[in-house]
């Protein structure tokens, strides 16, 4: 028996993905962490994704959270190239920050929504590969770490009302609801923009075609022939739009945080 089996309908690039699951970890993850695609529409092109958990209290919450978000770049997504990163949007062009996991893509969309710049993703960065413009593509939990939090109260952004929300959160949770900051003020950007220019941030001393493959989510799923031909998409976008490598963010230290302030407020003038 697969047990109780929880429903909800998702909405992307006006597609519906309607979900059945026995896994109510995946199932409030997803409600939570989609929020802003969750739909009541059940009609036009449908997809239709069982995802059952043998026993569902044990299987890893991950497995089945990539499973989804593969079927929904697959099935909704496939003219699209994903890249890991985050886009802001401000005079009609955007601005990509690409880069591995807890290298600044976050704070700087955060910080970016306090100098008049649209948010349109944090995490997953989607580039139309006909016109090579940004699709916005929000989730409903952004995670913050204390160190981001701390780089935004001394950049004096706390104490704007817009960032009221991100003073209450907490470290276990290390996360904060888009809405919550759309409710603040903080605007996210429902239209796709062309690309203005592309940061890559520099991991250490790594060159970054050391970690390249590391830009694509869910790379590891990737047959030879789609991780090439996303690379070949990847690099005419380089050359098209333009790129500058850029260090990480190094939120631990107080000097640190202070140039790394003035190296943000520099890019997004």
């Amino acid at each position: 028996m697969a047990g109780k089996l929880h429903g909800a309908t998702f909405s992307f690039l006006g597609n519906i993905l309607e979900l059945e699951t026995n896994s109510f970890g995946l199932f409030d993850h997803l409600k939570k962490h989609f929020a802003m695609h969750v739909s009541e529409k059940r009609s036009g092109k449908t997809e239709k994704l069982t995802l059952i958990a043998k026993p569902p209290s044990t299987q890893k919450l991950g497995g089945l959270i990539r499973r989804f978000t593969s079927k929904v770049i697959s099935e909704f997504y496939g003219e699209f190239l994903l890249l890991h990163g985050s886009a802001i949007a401000k005079g009609g062009k955007a601005k990509i920050f690409l880069g591995r996991s807890n290298s600044g893509k976050t704070t700087v969309s955060l910080f970016a929504g306090g100098q008049g710049y649209e948010i349109m993703t944090d995490e997953w960065c989607l580039v139309d590969k006909k016109n090579l413009k940004v699709v916005p593509f929000q989730r409903g939990m952004i995670g913050v770490s204390p160190y981001s939090v701390k780089f935004l109260r001394e950049s004096g952004l706390m104490a704007d009302k817009k960032y009221a929300p991100l003073s209450i959160i907490k470290n276990r949770e290390r996360a904060i609801r888009s809405g919550d900051l759309s409710a603040s003020g903080i605007r996210f950007s429902k239209k796709s923009y062309p690309i203005d220019k592309i940061y890559i941030f520099r991991s250490g001393n790594a060159p970054v075609v050391s970690y390249i493959r590391e830009l694509f989510p869910f790379h590891g799923r990737q047959n030879s022939g789609e991780m090439a031909g996303n690379m070949r998409s990847f690099f005419y976008l380089l050359r098209r739009c333009g790129v500058e490598i850029i260090p990480s963010l190094d939120l631990r230290d107080s000097q640190k945080r202070k140039q790394i302030y003035k190296m943000l407020r520099s890019l997004l003038k």
